[in-house]
């Protein structure tokens, strides 16, 4: 993938990890209590609010909201939304939609949708079309087509059949046949029989035999 974007623009794409990868370790459900059984786990149980704290492990269940906070790991669970959130890590993780997001490197990752975005680089890379998308050089490459497209300088350029084409000079560029075609003067120049036609005043010029014919007149 660099070295096709270096070929196309020279600013390389990084498809971007998956911030799943640094969810917090611990797993998705209420924190385990230890059970009531006296002072010794100093646990304060409120049938008011419906609250129950335990010093020991800094523990505080609501079964109003159904949420559960702890003061080691500083992560709080909320079992009506199904989400985590880690103080530490500055991460939170929706079981609803399958998302995680990370405040630290401002990243996105969607389970769903197999979608990575970053809002540092301004990147968006699919896992399931195999693209990755960046807003700062405009840039946009498929690894399935191995096509590279830039809305900046308007070219696309084709890793299968090393072809470039741009859109503003309305150009194409073929690295197989070393050929170039123009769509402006409507001229195609050969590299390999060193030959240059023009289709608009049907002329023909070959610079190995040194040959100049007037098409118009032949025919």
């Amino acid at each position: 993938m660099a070295s096709l974007l270096s070929a196309a623009s020279g600013t390389p794409l990084t498809p971007l990890p998956s911030p799943l990868s640094r969810r917090p370790s611990r797993p998705l459900h209420l924190l385990s209590w230890p059970p009531v059984t006296g002072a010794t786990v100093l646990q304060c149980y409120s049938a008011t609010v419906l609250q129950c704290y335990s010093a020991t492990v800094l523990q505080c269940y609501s079964a109003t909201v159904l949420q559960c906070y702890s003061a080691t790991v500083l992560q709080c669970y909320s079992a009506t939304v199904l989400q985590c959130y880690s103080a530490t890590v500055l991460q939170c993780y929706s079981a609803t939609v399958l998302q995680c997001y990370s405040a630290t490197v401002l990243q996105c990752y969607s389970a769903t949708v197999l979608q990575c975005y970053s809002a540092t680089v301004l990147q968006c890379y699919s896992a399931t079309v195999l693209q990755c998308y960046s807003a700062t050089v405009l840039q946009c490459y498929s690894a399935t087509v191995l096509q590279c497209y830039s809305a900046t300088v308007l070219q696309c350029y084709s890793a299968t059949v090393l072809q470039c084409y741009s859109a503003t000079v309305l150009q194409c560029y073929s690295a197989t046949v070393l050929q170039c075609y123009s769509a402006t003067v409507l001229q195609c120049y050969s590299a390999t029989v060193l030959q240059c036609y023009s289709a608009t005043v049907l002329q023909c010029y070959s610079a190995t035999a040194a040959v100049y014919a007037l098409i118009t007149l032949m025919s």
